[in-house]
């Protein structure tokens, strides 16, 4: 069959080489059957069909629909500039994303040219012929340098977005391309599961904090300023840890910076013989309280835990020594309780990484410089975590099968190094909020980590010799932390509440009557009256405080839903 005309034109002149290419294919060598399905009333669709089994690479109903939702589950696709897909097919979700973001530069790599020869036979792609489309990419192993360069040359975020069917249908092909373009991936799916399984705890923790929250001093009060252009190490658990040691050991005796862990960092400093000034959580899960078993296990009281108002309230019950806390933007509840008393600057944003809101918090200490140590984001040696640790990855070597799924991604020290999606998630998240908030002067420290856009690479014994050279840590830093909420206004602010609640209640009496009336008349849409009632109900939910202090946060996706359907 011969390919349409208006193609083959727009393919000789904008994609050099390409049907030299797809001349050069010997379908009879491919290891499955590619064939188009055209069915009456219905976009064509194409299948791949090996070893008795046939499967779509598209929607075979509704294949426009379906690249809509391609396209529409990646959040703020607009901040990226530029987009390379994996998978052409047909082309639909290119098609949809073209017309949705028609000045977004993109690039096409097919890893199938006999997949691409059915779609330039069967289907137009005149999409394509605007200035935002790069070039088409072939054979993973082929095309890999050049689209490399071509990815490494671009002074911008760059997305890799997989035709989902793809990893189903030619699994060598997308494992090679995830192996070396991995680091671009979305990786929206880890944090928003993430989100959506934490956000009742967030608030079921505030609520079980807030005595602790009442009690303890808030980090971030206007009057703490004990770090004020002081340097502090963030210490993290990754396998670079251990080179460090007896810098950070001299760096504790001789006063030279505030010496900060997070996550399980502590168990290793601990194991030897270092005692950080705080160690830091915002975990909300109840089983993190593992990390500070070692810790409570031996007695050891004098590390304060500075912890997010959300953190899970077993680890706040259990932990031996002084407690210090900060106000996270997923509490509502204290938000509510402390009103005007609480200033936005007292209130700090989530990330998917501790280290990532320590960094964050020590910023609006006016920590500086900020130093990362043991912040790999990456395997070193075949390992997760430094020594010292027996939970989790543990101190051990992965295994090799496991590792042999994991992806480069360019190091601090100029070499790269292996990592998997939730560390590179990890490592995007730091370099957002790095950007986002303006936080200057971060120091990467870290041995074979992974590069973070924003900070200087610099080796922890160099920024000893140069800059860390006068005591700044002050003995009594503790002593001097400040805590001003008012009690009376918590006062107010409950008694406030309990009609809020009465009225949330009656409300939901109202919207449960509606839906029994929709449902007895066995209705699939709702009347004129209906509708605006159920208009009416829904805003007085939104805009009743006690469901926006308590329920809102337990049930965010839920409410976005609602909103979009």
């Amino acid at each position: 069959m011969l390919m349409l005309a208006n193609n083959e034109q727009l393919i000789k002149r904008k994609c050099k080489g390409v049907l030299e290419i797809l001349n050069t294919v010997d379908e009879s060598k491919s290891y499955g059957e590619i064939t188009v399905e055209k069915l009456p009333g219905r976009e064509p669709t194409i299948c791949f069909k090996n070893a008795g089994k046939i499967l779509y690479l598209h929607s075979r109903y509704n294949p426009r629909e379906e690249a809509e939702r391609i396209i529409g589950r990646i959040e703020n696709i607009g901040s990226y500039g530029h987009i390379v897909f994996f998978g052409f097919g047909l082309g639909y979700h290119v098609e949809y994303f073209a017309e949705k973001f028609p000045d977004k530069t993109f690039s096409i790599y097919e890893p199938r040219p006999e997949v691409f020869r059915k779609c330039l036979e069967n289907r137009s792609i005149s999409f394509i012929d605007r200035n935002s489309f790069d070039n088409f990419y072939f054979s993973v192993e082929a095309s890999a340098k050049e689209l490399e360069r071509l990815l490494t040359g671009m002074n911008c975020n760059i997305l890799a977005i997989p035709l989902p069917s793809y990893e189903t249908a030619f699994p060598e092909d997308y494992k090679s391309f995830r192996s070396i373009f991995g680091q671009y991936f979305d990786n929206t799916k880890i944090i928003d599961n993430t989100k959506k399984n934490n956000e009742k705890l967030h608030t079921v923790n505030a609520l079980n904090n807030f005595s602790y929250i009442m009690n303890t001093p808030n980090i971030l009060n206007k009057n703490n300023n004990f770090l004020n252009n002081k340097p502090a190490l963030i210490v993290s658990a990754g396998p670079s840890l251990e080179y460090e040691i007896e810098n950070i050991r001299y760096i504790k005796e001789k006063g030279l910076a505030y010496i900060f862990s997070v996550g399980s960092a502590v168990n290793t400093l601990i194991e030897k013989g270092i005692y950080p000034h705080a160690c830091w959580s915002i975990e909300p899960n109840a089983h993190s309280r593992m990390v500070y078993g070692k810790m409570n296990s031996l007695g050891i009281k004098s590390i304060p835990l500075i912890f997010g108002s959300t953190t899970a309230s077993a680890i706040i019950e259990s932990y031996s020594g002084n407690l210090y806390h900060f106000i996270t933007a997923k509490d509502l509840v204290s938000q509510y309780y402390l009103g005007n008393s609480l200033s936005s600057d007292e209130i700090v944003g989530m990330a998917s990484s501790v280290a990532v809101v320590t960094l964050l918090v020590l910023h609006k200490l006016g920590a500086s410089p900020v130093i990362l140590v043991g912040q790999n984001l990456a395997y070193k040696d075949q390992r997760y975590y430094s020594g010292g640790i027996d939970y989790g990855y543990g101190s051990k070597k992965i295994d090799s099968a496991y590792f042999n799924k994991l992806y480069k991604v360019p190091g601090a020290d100029g070499e790269y190094v292996y990592t998997d999606d939730a560390l590179n998630c990890f490592r995007k998240d730091m370099e957002a909020y790095i950007r986002d908030y303006g936080i200057t002067g971060v120091i990467n420290t870290t041995r074979g980590g992974a590069m973070i856009k924003g900070t200087s690479y610099i080796p922890l014994d160099e920024v000893l010799r140069d800059s860390l050279k006068d005591k700044v840590v002050d003995s009594e830093w503790e002593f001097k932390l400040h805590s001003s909420y008012s009690r009376e206004l918590i006062r107010k602010r409950s008694d406030a509440l309990n009609p809020e609640m009465k009225k949330f209640y009656v409300t939901v009496k109202e919207l449960r009557a509606l839906s029994d009336k929709v449902h007895d008349e066995n209705k699939t849409s709702l009347s004129e009256k209906s509708a605006a009632l159920f208009y009416k109900i829904i805003n007085d939910i939104l805009d009743n405080e006690f469901f926006h202090a308590f329920l809102y946060s337990m049930n965010v996706y839920e409410c976005k839903l609602l909103v979009k359907n």
